[in-house]
């Protein structure tokens, strides 16, 4: 399943860096770090280096929230093949040191970051665009379109706040000559909504 620009393997298919995300913001973690691939620099923190290797560890990835623990029973209310999950997939959202977890639903892909980012990480974030606040579920969220993904695709994440850093969740559709049936933030939130009760407060 090729998903984006930059190749990589993500849910055992062919794909780019720009399959998806999920996030935005709320408990400022200093020391995190988000530099993209593409050089971007989304870091405000002092002595970014060390703490970008610190954050990068099997340690510190380790400590995070594992995405990949939600329940099957929770996967199973949405349209996404429960066999598709990838533990560690390289999605859209160049952050370094994030837990990730991706599924597959054939027309579209989903990740989820787990990350210790804060909001004014992502709004920094010259590639993000078109901010804006609403619900998934309960959770109140803040969803946003990217710049990453290829001209024959469309993207959407939302990010909350946890006790950790912003949760992303992010929908990528699969590359097609022909408009997506629904919007990518219709899909996320509608995919995204059954998974509200696993997800970390």
């Amino acid at each position: 399943m090729n998903r984006g620009k930059r190749g990589t393997v993500v849910l055992g298919r062919p794909m780019t860096t720009a399959a998806f995300a999920v996030a935005v913001c709320g408990l400022a973690v200093t020391g995190c770090s988000t530099t993209s691939a593409s050089g971007v620099d989304m870091r405000t923190t002092p002595n970014s280096v060390s703490k970008s290797a610190q954050l990068d560890s099997p340690e510190a990835r380790t400590a995070l929230w594992n995405p990949c623990n939600i329940p099957n029973a929770a996967m199973g209310q949405t349209d996404l093949e429960i066999d598709s999950e990838e533990p560690d997939v390289v999605g859209m959202l160049p952050l370094e040191g994030a837990r990730t977890c991706g599924w597959s639903a054939g027309t579209y892909d989903f990740v989820i970051y787990s990350t210790t980012l804060s909001p004014s990480d992502v709004h920094r974030n010259p590639h993000f665009r078109d901010f804006a606040g609403g619900t998934v579920g309960t959770k109140p969220v803040v969803k946003f379109r990217d710049d990453l993904v290829a001209k024959n695709q469309a993207s959407c994440t939302a990010a909350f706040a946890t006790y950790q850093g912003e949760i992303f969740m992010s929908v990528v559709t699969a590359p097609s000559t022909k408009p997506p049936k629904e919007d990518a933030c219709v899909t996320l939130e509608r995919t995204a909504s059954s998974l509200v009760s696993a997800l970390p407060k």
